[in-house]
């Protein structure tokens, strides 16, 4: 589908049951070939994101988690940290990485970096974004390559150094434990991280918050406004647009945009979760329609 000037893309996460990144159809609309669900170029767009350039370096986008353990289950689910506490994470951890010659560091409590990390290892890391797991079994979407047993191996080293950790003691029955973390969106020096696609960019303007869709705009040249200016935006019937939102966003930020299809200052709107696209437009009254 190729949007033209005045219409408008909505693109949400994908339904509860499905696992299809939403960075998927993010990349698609920006003119990229979109990757595979386990290569989500997740570390590349969340450095372009926060440096304004592509990385120098191997990296591994991470984020710290928690991990509900039941009998056969273990649940990630994403949660806050503040950066005082990411700060005493990062050295704990970081002081056991040394050994391999890798080391964390943080943006924000929310956004992380592995470094240090090996061409070959990071060739091994197949793993989905954390979003898309927030509230699934991890256990049945670990990396699963004949080299990954290295980032099986990492993940449970990480979750012991957290054990009992003076970080955990402190949140202790007020909120869930950090004992864990997420490492997914490997970005290595020797290969390209996301193809362009044949077909040009379907769009000319971007409202997001999200790191991966802010980088990819910077990496793409395409502007990029936050979601709070979406309501007060008078230019829409000038660009082709795209709106990119999670689960808390996307009931909100699509009324917003019906009221405005409504009034008329879009042509359409295509609602996109990955699974199903599905496009609005106003029609005329009949007796209008000869106008």
């Amino acid at each position: 589908m190729i949007p033209t000037t005045g219409d408008v893309i909505l693109v949400k996460p994908a339904p509860s049951l499905s696992v299809q990144p939403i960075e998927q159809s993010v990349c698609r609309y920006l003119g990229y070939q979109p990757p595979a669900s386990e290569s989500i170029p997740t570390a590349y767009c969340h450095h372009w994101c926060d440096f304004g350039t592509a990385p120098d370096e191997n990296l591994v986008a991470a984020v710290p988690i928690h991990i509900a353990v039941d009998s056969d289950h273990g649940r990630l689910t994403l949660i806050d940290v503040s950066a005082a506490e990411a700060k005493q994470i990062q050295q704990t951890l970081n002081q056991f990485l040394a050994e391999d010659g890798t080391q964390l560091s943080f943006t924000s409590p929310e956004r992380w970096y592995l470094h240090g990390c090996a061409m070959e290892s990071i060739k091994q890391l197949d793993s989905l974004p954390a979003p898309v797991l927030a509230g699934r079994n991890v256990g049945h979407f670990l990396p699963r390559l004949e080299g990954a047993a290295s980032w099986r191996r990492l993940l449970t080293e990480v979750q012991m150094a957290l054990h009992d950790h003076p970080v955990n003691t402190a949140r202790s029955g007020q909120q869930l434990s950090i004992n864990g973390f997420w490492f997914w969106g490997a970005f290595s020096l020797d290969s390209t991280p996301i193809e362009r696609s044949i077909e040009p960019a379907a769009v000319n303007l971007v409202f997001a918050n999200d790191a991966f869709t802010r980088g990819l705009c910077r990496a793409a040249g395409i502007a990029c406004r936050a979601l709070s200016e979406l309501d007060g935006a008078d230019d829409l019937s000038t660009h082709a647009s795209l709106c990119v939102v999670n689960d808390d966003q996307a009931e909100s930020c699509q009324q917003l945009l019906l009221q405005k299809l409504q009034l008329r200052e879009v042509g359409s709107l295509t609602i996109d979760d990955g699974v199903v696209v599905q496009k609005e437009r106003v029609t005329k009254p009949w007796w209008r329609r000869w106008l």
